[in-house]
């Protein structure tokens, strides 16, 4: 948070206690504490620390109101503490500077080069002129709409050094001129700022997010994060709003993946918000990129013409701009030393370490990556020389290593002033690292200085790596290390069998944070499951955990336990229970109270809970009302609070079951409001049913510009009632969207279609299928043979049409089957389609000329487009070679499809498994393992059973380590097997419980870590 600035004057001092006293009365932890309040651990902690900077109003009034203390007496004490030491930021004002006031560099814009020296003044960084791109004319119109309308957001995805931010900076160039501001969230970090700021954002300023896999990687608030940006971007009140960031491909596409069924999904909100969102920046300039920068180059720029001397045959000017070619000399020119503190900046942040790499991370990890020789040659100031190196300016751009100054403004004298530099390692070679150095173990030196030196916000990242390599000792402690790592540390122990071990851990993870499956955890695995135990676990969640709804089924297993329903002891916990909101408890204890006290017992629970909750308020109105009280039930309604549409909706049904429509229909108007909204949606259709359909569409025309999706469903709705020509407008409207869904467009065609707008139907009836839409695919087939019958086409015309269709997918088996034309006419139309790019239809092609016997025929087809540089012929031929026994033949066009990289492994895949099926094991493994090198993960299992087949077992243990470097975390139990299989299970246990060393060996026993 950029909050003001502390010391220790005595305001603070007393606002300090004030917050430590109400916390011991509170009887919270700060880890508590924070998750009452919805905020960041570190904002809470710093907020009870007098020489941190002094908390937001927003901060202390959510800590005040939670701790049940004077809000407006320590808002005072927060204003005089504010201003005894200063402020740079009014409470009220909104986040960032103007535009015009900030500097390129200080956002992360790569220099290009330096000045040269005026007097007085050190070396100026230097941009050289802009040569606008296709993404450039993209995003320029993203930025004009977002002037006119309502807010956006961009995402440039493209490889380090690609001109990324560069884009971005001369994008936001014409709104520097209307006086917009920008703000960029860094401090304390990435994502704590962006977490704890940005419902603080408002109109016309632009959110910096570059290198955007910070905020919304982030394990802990990337999430949170995305759901912000999702809600800032749809709130009109706030807007407009434009939102860049960049990213590399690499966390574009992990963001992008969906999990299989049944994993967890990490990255679900930041997916949906980057749908829609992204804009590829290519590697390389064009030629018409190339030819204005030439232009601007004769025109006098300096740093373009000796960017284009180097770097005009490959494109890759913005990376040679940025120094990329020359880091890259440095670093593999380099001394041994300077190597090593480089390929130790490089692992740290492929591992999961911050941008911010510590001075004494850097000099205790470089050791392990010296041999003994290069070790002992070294001169006594090895690592001065080496940090100097590295940071070195190269050809007049930033070092490999640049030193990071601390932006927190702190009092003079300080002594964190004086604290060890930290380093940044340059974008180019961080991508460097990470795309060459994913087989290279990482060294035990290296996974000690993190422990001892690194960013404790990245513990949690670094635990993850290190258990997916398999060693879990370091990620242990790691785990241990880390806020919120409780949880981890306790399922890494419940995998390797420890769990006893664990449950220190899912304590600690319940008591802190609450949390339902945790709770359940801490129950299975105690040790006598005894009433006296189970009243003694109640008894603990009582009194030190967090409550939360998913703690009910465990709860309630727990109760059993004491006694049945009818035993005060176990009645009272049902009801302690039903009073933190298990609704299975207080079914249970509404039971008894009607059974022991009549509904007059149950309407006082109720009413008591109704005062603050909508649920409550709701069930005792039903109940005032099966008592006859139903005027009550009104009142009560109608009292409740202005934002409780579910109790306004309730009164308006009770209006209309007691005939009073007129006080019912202001009442669903009331509701209907926000029509996004399922209660909204309901009071909707109400007012449709009960015949004000003109106060219902006029609900939904004013929420339509807060969500486009109340076009739909007024749409579905006239549709349903038979009102397909006024339905047909809230479908166009829907399908004018920026991004109209598949399903949205193919919806409008049908509306289009009954509405007897037939050609245009089918204009939009091909968007639909053109943009993915499959998921009513059989209603698809009937409906199009029935409109273009409708249009007096014939059964040829509909051939057509499906096969026109049919091109957009790679799915041509069904349409070709159903075509009753001749083969040599279907191949004609896949010959055609071929030639086209069609992904699928050569192998279609060629499946039925082999079906026809004509092989020889299919064979000269597939060389002939090889020969023409087809990528996808190579692989062809190679199965035709196969088919007809020629496999040496096969694996050399296997060989050659795998130069491609986007079918490296197919190749090495098919060529391995032919191998195998021909007997020739031993070469069979080598292609598998290539296969799996390749990224075929699924063909690990089998490539190990090949090597115990030929008795290598030693070789097999070798490859799945090296492979666990690569962060796959099926090594280390495919490795177990091996051990398992081979008579050693005594070792194959001690993997499964320890894992292994930095160097390979099976770690010896290690005690768990116990929680402080």
């Amino acid at each position: 948070m950029h909050d003001e600035h502390g010391g220790h004057d005595p305001a603070r001092i007393e606002l300090c206690a004030k917050l430590g006293n109400g916390l011991a009365r509170s009887r919270l932890n700060k880890v508590q504490l924070a998750t009452r309040v919805q905020l960041s651990r570190t904002t809470v902690s710093q907020a009870f620390n007098p020489k941190a900077p002094v908390p937001s109003a927003d901060t202390v009034s959510a800590l005040a109101k939670v701790l049940k203390l004077p809000v407006d007496e320590l808002l005072e004490l927060r204003r005089k503490a504010v201003g005894e030491v200063g402020s740079s930021q009014g409470v009220g004002q909104s986040l960032g500077r103007p535009i015009s006031q900030w500097n390129p560099h200080d956002l992360e814009v790569h220099p290009a080069g330096l000045a040269p020296r005026v007097r007085g003044n050190a070396e100026a960084q230097q941009l050289p002129g802009y040569v606008p791109r296709e993404h450039d004319r993209l995003l320029a119109d993203a930025v004009r709409d977002v002037v006119r309308g309502p807010s956006r957001m961009v995402m440039l995805v493209g490889s380090s050094s690609t001109g990324k931010t560069r884009a971005c900076w001369e994008a936001v160039q014409p709104l520097a001129d209307l006086g917009w501001s920008l703000w960029h969230p860094f401090d304390p970090s990435r994502a704590a700022a962006a977490l704890e700021e940005l419902h603080r954002v408002g109109p016309r300023t632009v959110v910096w997010l570059n290198e955007s896999q910070h905020y919304l990687g982030d394990p802990q608030a990337g999430e949170k994060i995305a759901a912000a940006l999702h809600a800032l971007l749809i709130d009109p009140g706030r807007g407009p709003v434009l939102v860049l960031g960049t990213l590399w491909p690499e966390y574009a596409r992990q963001y992008a993946a969906r999990p299989e069924p049944g994993r967890p999904d990490p990255h679900s909100r930041v997916r949906e918000l980057l749908t829609g969102r992204t804009l590829t920046v290519p590697d390389a300039f064009d030629a018409p990129a190339l030819a204005a920068a030439i232009a601007l180059a004769d025109a006098g720029d300096g740093l373009l013409s000796e960017a284009l001397a180097r770097a005009t045959s490959s494109g890759r000017l913005a990376q040679d701009l940025a120094g990329a070619p020359a880091l890259l000399r440095r670093y593999e020119h380099g001394a041994p030393a300077a190597r090593a503190v480089i390929e130790a900046a490089m692992d740290a942040q492929r591992l999961g370490h911050g941008p911010s790499l510590p001075y004494g991370l850097l000099a205790e990890g470089a050791e392990g990556y010296l041999t003994d020789e290069e070790w002992d040659s070294l001169s006594d100031d090895w690592l001065e020389a080496a940090m100097a190196y590295a940071a070195a300016p190269v050809t007049g751009v930033r070092g490999a290593l640049v030193r990071r100054r601390p932006r927190a403004r702190r009092p003079p004298g300080d002594t964190a002033l004086g604290e060890l530099p930290q380093y940044k390692l340059a974008d180019y070679l961080d991508q460097h690292g990470r795309r060459t150095r994913q087989d290279e173990a990482v060294p035990a030196p290296l996974w000690q200085a993190l422990l001892a030196h690194g960013d404790r916000t990245g513990f949690l990242a670094l635990g993850e790596s290190a258990e997916h390599r398999g060693l879990y000792r370091m990620a242990a402690q790691f785990y241990a290390g880390a806020d919120g790592g409780a949880e981890k540390l306790a399922r890494l122990l419940g995998s390797c069998g420890r769990e006893q071990e664990a449950r220190p851990w899912w304590i600690r993870r319940v008591t802190e944070e609450g949390g339902g499956f945790a709770l359940s955890r801490v129950v299975e695995t105690a040790p006598a499951g005894t009433p006296e135990e189970a009243e003694e676990l109640l008894r603990w969640w009582w009194d030190d955990v967090s409550k939360e709804s998913s703690q009910g089924p465990v709860l309630s297993s727990l109760i059993r336990q004491v006694g049945p329903a009818e035993d005060p002891n176990a009645l009272l916990w049902w009801r302690r229970a039903a009073e933190q909101g298990h609704s299975e408890a207080e079914q249970i204890f509404v039971s008894h109270l009607r059974a022991t006290g009549g509904p007059q017992a149950v309407l006082a629970w109720y009413h008591e809970r109704g005062v603050n909750d909508r649920w409550h308020r709701g069930k005792t109105a039903d109940l005032l009302v099966e008592l006859g009280r139903a005027e009550e039930a009104a009142s009560l309604l109608e009292s409740s609070d202005e934002d409780d549409s579910h109790s306004h909706f309730r009164l308006a049904e009770l209006l209309l079951e007691r005939g009073d429509e007129r006080k019912a229909v202001e009442w669903l108007a009331r509701v209907g409001r926000d029509a996004s909204d399922w209660i909204g949606e309901r009071a909707v259709r109400t007012l449709f049913r009960i015949g004000h359909d003109g106060v219902a569409l006029q609900l939904l025309e004013d929420a339509a510009g807060r969500d486009h999706r109340v076009l739909t469903f007024a749409a579905r709705m006239l549709d349903e009632s038979g009102r397909h020509e006024e339905a047909l407008d809230w479908w166009r409207r829907a399908a004018s969207a920026e991004h109209p869904d598949s399903w949205v467009c193919f919806q409008y065609a049908r509306s289009l279609a009954r509405n007897e707008e037939l050609p245009d139907a089918l204009v939009w009836y091909q968007r639909s299928v053109e943009a993915g839409e499959r998921r009513t695919f059989p209603a698809i087939e009937a409906w199009e043979a029935e409109l273009l019958a409708s249009q007096g086409k014939t059964e040829a015309d509909l051939t057509r049409w499906r096969l026109t269709y049919a091109a957009t997918t790679t799915l041509l088996g069904k349409p070709l089957r159903r075509w009753s034309a001749p083969l040599d006419e279907k191949l004609s139309w896949l010959f055609e389609l071929t030639d086209r790019g069609h992904p699928s239809a050569m192998g279609y092609a060629i499946s039925r000329l082999c079906q026809a016997g004509r092989e020889s025929e299919a064979l000269a087809w597939a060389l002939e487009l090889a020969e023409r540089g087809d990528e996808r012929a190579p692989e062809e031929v190679a199965e035709l070679y196969a088919e007809a026994g020629e496999l040496d033949l096969a694996l050399q066009w296997w060989e050659r499809s795998a130069q491609h990289a986007s079918l490296e492994y197919v190749a090495y895949r098919a060529g391995g498994q032919a191998l195998r099926e021909a007997g020739r094991t031993q070469d069979a493994v080598q292609w598998l393992r290539r296969a799996v090198e390749a990224g075929d993960v699924d063909f690990t299992g089998l490539a190990v059973e090949l090597y115990e087949t030929l008795e290598r077992q030693e070789e097999a243990l070798t490859w799945l380590w090296q492979l666990a470097g690569r962060g796959w975390s099926f090594c280390a139990r495919l490795a177990a097997e091996v051990l398992e299989r081979s008579v050693r299970q005594r070792e194959a246990e001690q993997l499964r419980r320890y894992g292994w060393e930095p160097d390979g060996s099976i770690a010896a026993a290690w005690v768990a870590p116990l929680p402080d």
